[in-house]
């Protein structure tokens, strides 16, 4: 199964455990597989665009706040405590 989030390919691929997700990466022709296994391959699927999408917001909001870093508006150590909390 395969599907697309914004041109990047999300597919999943079975494995002896069960099935995983990969997202091939438009940049340096990079693949990411995930660690945990699924038991189909729609969850696998699934789970991919979720942490896709995740990892997009997350860089997003790294790259707004260093900008307002760079302005002076806000202070590193803030920027640093800021991304720790959304981090987990």
């Amino acid at each position: 199964m395969q599907t697309d989030y914004y041109g990047i390919s999300i597919v999943s691929a079975q494995f002896a455990l069960g099935w995983r997700w990969q997202v091939a990466l438009p940049i340096g022709s990079n693949i990411i597989t995930s660690d945990e296994t699924f038991a189909t391959a729609e969850q696998a699927l699934s789970s991919g665009y979720h942490w896709l999408r995740v990892e997009s917001a997350f860089g997003a909001l790294n790259r707004c706040l260093s900008e307002i870093c760079v302005s002076g508006r806000l202070h590193p150590q803030e920027h640093r405590s800021l991304m720790q909390s959304f981090c987990c």
